[in-house]
């Protein structure tokens, strides 16, 4: 069954009025010209609703607004995750105010899922990220890779890499309908296990849904200049190993490291928490996933060798993750 929108890019919006032109106006230059704009507003104060409208009578750009159900905020991820539940479409981008993309972002990203569909057919969840050039608040470019900046690599896509390390984020990804369905169905199990309370943000979950029932594929160059500034919801981040064992040693010094890392492994767990409540969860993933939210009942030599076993860790400061997970 075809979505009602053949590709559409859901454009969550907050106070954006500072950032939001420059990006209406990158999505105003794609070179693939098949796409609708769907946008949910979060309770915007400011004048994005003015820029938003005036957009669509001087452009004429297929922009859609939603109307969510609630006043309340429900922050990037609630914004994001409605988005996906109210819109039916055969490809889904996902993307922020403040971000820039190139030109030639959603051919690229459409070429590539359109390679898996060929390869694995389209009923399999899908799912394409490509990296993306890290810039200040003027566009200036501070990293050429996101992922390089980050201590990440687009290759390491199995779903137990994936649990520890979020290699995407939204606004590089690009996904079928098979993916929103299988989101869909596990949306909410009970109220201590399938609520969208358990996992942190919605890409990092998307990304493991994708890689536990599915194919992931990484477009390894940028699409776009990832924008940081102050009021970002999530930012770029980037921290350079010397900096990292720094920071580490600051933390054991003030007593903070260990309540850090088991506020970092109670995140992990709860997306993994998330994950099981698909009911048709693959036989190797769930017993993985188990087994992972069994951690704190193994031994520290078991806890290690558990992790060394199933080859759960980090691309980077791996030892740092097993000795204190």
């Amino acid at each position: 069954m075809k979505g009602k929108y053949d590709t559409a890019v859901l454009l969550a919006v907050y106070n954006g009025e500072h950032y939001l032109p420059d990006l209406l106006s990158s999505l105003r230059d794609q070179d693939h010209p098949g796409f609708d704009i769907v946008v949910s507003d979060d309770g915007s104060s400011d004048a994005t609703g003015k820029i938003i409208a005036d957009e669509i009578l001087r452009s004429g750009l297929p922009i859609h607004r939603l109307t969510r159900p609630t006043k309340e905020g429900g922050g990037a991820k609630g914004n994001f995750l409605f988005l996906i539940e109210s819109t039916e479409a055969d490809t889904y981008f996902l993307c922020d105010q403040d971000d820039v993309w190139f030109s030639s972002k959603i051919s690229r990203e459409k070429q590539r899922l359109d390679e898996l569909r060929e390869k694995y057919g389209d009923d399999l969840p899908l799912l394409v990220f490509s990296d993306a050039e890290v810039t200040d608040s003027e566009l200036m470019v501070m990293s050429p890779s996101f992922l390089e900046m980050n201590g990440l690599s687009g290759e390491r896509t199995d779903f137990r890499q994936i649990l520890i390390d979020n290699v995407a984020p939204g606004c590089t990804m690009c996904f079928n309908r098979a993916l929103r369905e299988k989101y869909l169905s596990g949306r909410v199990k009970s109220h201590d296990a399938g609520s969208l309370e358990l996992i942190e943000m919605h890409d990092h979950y998307l990304l493991m849904i994708a890689s536990v029932f599915g194919h992931l594929s990484f477009l390894n160059e940028p699409t776009l200049f990832y924008r940081q500034h102050e009021e970002n919801a999530v930012g770029a981040g980037g921290e350079s190993k010397a900096a990292k064992i720094r920071r580490n040693l600051s933390e054991i010094l003030s007593g903070s490291f260990k309540k850090d890392k088991r506020e970092f492994m109670e995140k992990k767990k709860r997306l993994a928490k998330a994950m099981l409540c698909f009911e048709d969860i693959p036989d190797e993933a769930g017993k993985v996933l188990s087994g992972f939210l069994d951690i704190d009942r193994m031994k520290k030599s078991e806890r290690m060798r558990f992790l060394k076993e199933n080859n759960i860790g980090r691309n980077h400061h791996d030892l740092w993750f097993r000795l204190f997970a």
